[in-house]
């Protein structure tokens, strides 16, 4: 049922949605009730998910969250320090977390207050938003999880804390297969593959060069109705509007 190690992610009614290993895949109209069932949040009512030929209902919960990272839009941080935030199960070094925070640019930042030891107040309320989404995707890259869902983690950030996030996502990641809730263009263009969802259901798929050069495709229907810069679709550097 697949091809290259990748997981198949089937969807609301008929058909399915298959993601190769190390794919890019972004989800264009849809949110977090896909991401849902890929972690078993929620279980299927029919169908299958499969990752690597394996039905990961029949995983037990705490292999299977151990094994696939989440990025969520609204980032999650607990009371303790950078380093239970970053690894709360206490299992890896300490140079591998460093590591993970010098890749998202917060190292120095967090040196100066006191390093991996730096308290983090309840629900991380003693960093801005952005600091905190950067320190949700060091948590990622210092698991090194070979599956990761991301529901679009730069929609509620600033300009730069943006461009942090995507560098982050399209440097750090390529050895990962990459689920994408995407709200926004400017973090479409660059993807493996795009699934365009209606009410659920996918529509179409396809690369988004080859999507955009089809003007009878959703995709391009949905690009076309946003103001872009000048060159952006062309370039990839699509203004950050809502789809």
């Amino acid at each position: 049922m697949q091809q290259g190690g990748g997981p198949i992610f089937p969807l609301y009614g008929e058909g399915r949605l298959h993601a190769r290993a190390a794919q890019k895949s972004f989800l264009c109209l849809a949110n977090d009730c896909i991401l849902g069932p890929r972690l078993r949040v929620v279980e299927l009512e029919a169908g299958r998910i499969c990752i690597d030929d394996v039905d990961i209902s029949t995983v037990p919960l705490q292999v299977l969250r151990s094994a696939v990272s989440l990025i969520p839009q609204e980032p999650v941080l607990w009371s303790g320090t950078i380093a239970e935030n970053l690894d709360p199960t206490g299992c890896l070094p300490e140079n591998r977390l460093r590591d993970a925070l010098a890749k998202i640019h917060l190292d120095a930042k967090l040196d100066s207050l006191g390093g991996l030891a730096a308290r983090v107040e309840r629900s991380g309320g003693n960093f801005s938003l952005g600091q905190r989404q950067l320190l949700c995707i060091a948590r990622c890259i210092a698991r090194s999880s070979r599956v990761v869902l991301v529901d679009e983690a730069t929609s509620c950030v600033d300009g730069e804390t943006d461009a942090l996030i995507q560098e982050a996502l399209r440097t750090q990641f390529h050895r990962c297969t990459m689920l994408v809730v995407a709200h926004r263009l400017q973090t479409i263009m660059d993807a493996d593959m795009i699934a365009v969802l209606d009410a659920g259901c996918v529509v179409e798929t396809g690369h988004p060069s080859a999507l955009l050069a089809d003007p009878s495709s959703r995709f391009a229907q949905m690009a076309s109705r946003v103001p872009v810069e000048a060159g952006g679709l062309q370039t990839g550097k699509a203004t950050a509007l809502s789809l």
